[in-house]
């Protein structure tokens, strides 16, 4: 009976460097998908400040027109 090309030590390696590929292509891909997240809360997280330095600024304004009006 033949043995079938990755059971032997030629195959066994071939086999070994596929499964380390596999499984750098695996930790790349984790790594692109956390950075699209981190990537992704840092832009929600901006909008926020903005949002928040806004309404501050609506909120002054507004205490000043009502102080004014006094």
């Amino acid at each position: 009976m033949a043995k079938t090309a990755l059971t032997t030590p030629k195959g066994a390696i071939a086999r070994a460097v596929i499964d380390e590929i596999d499984e750098e292509t695996r930790a790349h891909r984790l790594r692109a998908v956390h950075f699209r997240y981190e990537r992704r809360l840092h832009d929600i997280e901006g909008r926020y400040f903005e949002d928040q330095a806004q309404a501050r600024a609506d909120y002054l304004r507004e205490i000043a027109e009502i102080e004014g009006a006094s």
